[in-house]
C-alpha cells in the first residue's frame, strides 16, 4: 500500500507498474494518490485470470466528489 501526495513526481499514469519497478516486488499494490485510490497486480504474482495487470487510474464518480 502507497500513500502518496497528488504531483508531478506521481503521475498517475503507469503508477502501479512504476512502483512495482522500483520496489522490484511482484504482488498486488494498493494506491492512495491524493484524494484518489487505485490497485492493480503485477501480472507475474498472478499469471492467469481473473488477474490483470494494473487499471487506468480511478477517478470516483461526480456525485462522490466533494464541490470544489
Amino acid at each position: 500500500m502507497a500513500v502518496l501526495p497528488a504531483n508531478a513526481q506521481f503521475p498517475p499514469q503507469g503508477l502501479i507498474d512504476n512502483l512495482r519497478a522500483q520496489t522490484g516486488i511482484a504482488g498486488l499494490y494498493a494506491v492512495r494518490l491524493g484524494d484518489r485510490f487505485d490497485a492493480g497486480v503485477d501480472p507475474r504474482s498472478c499469471p492467469r485470470p481473473p488477474c490483470a495487470t494494473s487499471s487506468p487510474p480511478y477517478a470516483p464518480p461526480a456525485s462522490a466528489r466533494p464541490p470544489s
